[in-house]
């Protein structure tokens, strides 16, 4: 009988070796070391495992040859771990799209034609202005659906609304849904019809929330061993989001900013060794 991997979804697939190589590679593992890494999951795999269990064996193995690229590996749980609220994740998504050359602003009060409504990213680029809302799970089988769709597109027609009716200049020309997990089928068709902008973890493909993340190495702060949820938070306030912010600092400046002291240094050398 073939291994299966159960999802946090719950639904069921052959185990696919290849998947854990590419993912390995990915994350910047060389080809050899993957392989072997790979091997030794493949052996411990009986018949019918959760994907959390084949996550958790693989950072084992992988953990032996580099604890940094191991949590580089695990970037879905960083992501997650900046909850228990969804604000974090909200400045993380507002700090990608910086780097993609927009202006942002976090949490702006917006004036609909019906309520106010609290937009959780608002964005520029060029002449375009994109109102952004994100949705933030903290469970891995947890997918947006439908009803977050519609709302999302609600929100945004509204808006516009309030905005032709004052012939304002800077008008909102697109919405964003964007989740740290996946997007249902309805979702994804809802959003094509109304051309509603969505980024999901493994949508769109070669465009998903991971590909951005990984092609411009924006790795939340806490992807770093000694970068707890509570430092995470504590970083963010000085507007240190991801990795690379720690090294636009001197080690002795982002010292003196983050204020921890040793824990600074290693927190600043795993930066170096990640980058």
């Amino acid at each position: 009988m073939k291994a299966k991997i159960v999802k946090a979804s719950l639904e069921e697939e052959k185990f696919d070796p290849d998947k854990i190589l590419s993912s390995l590679i990915r994350s910047g593992v060389d080809f050899d070391t993957a392989q072997k890494i790979v091997l030794k999951v493949a052996k411990k795999i009986k018949r019918k495992v959760s994907s959390q269990e084949v996550l958790t064996l693989v950072l084992e193995e992988l953990k032996k040859f580099n604890k940094i690229l191991a949590s580089k590996y695990n970037l879905k749980t960083a992501i997650m771990n900046l909850g228990p609220t969804g604000f974090p994740f909200e400045k993380f998504v507002s700090r990608i799209f910086k780097e993609y050359g927009y202006s942002t602003k976090v949490n702006q009060l917006i004036q609909g034609k019906c309520v106010i409504h609290e937009v959780d990213v608002v964005a520029q680029k060029e002449s375009r202005h994109y109102l952004i809302e994100c949705k933030f799970h903290q469970s891995p089988g947890t997918k947006s659906g439908l009803k977050t769709a519609l709302y999302v597109r609600a929100r945004f027609l509204d808006i516009l609304e309030a905005q032709k009716e004052k012939e304002k200049a800077n008008i909102f020309h697109q919405a964003f849904l964007i989740t740290n997990t996946k997007l249902t089928f309805e979702a994804i068709k809802y959003a094509h019809c109304v051309n509603l902008k969505v980024l999901a973890w493994r949508y769109p493909p070669g465009r998903s929330l991971e590909n951005l993340i990984e092609k411009k190495a924006l790795y939340p702060v806490n992807i770093l061993p000694s970068v707890s949820r509570g430092l995470a938070l504590k970083l963010f306030e000085e507007e240190i989001v991801v990795v690379k912010d720690i090294l636009n600092f001197s080690l002795e400046d982002f010292i003196k900013i983050s204020k921890l002291g040793k824990v600074a240094q290693r927190i600043y050398n795993e930066a170096k060794e990640l980058s």
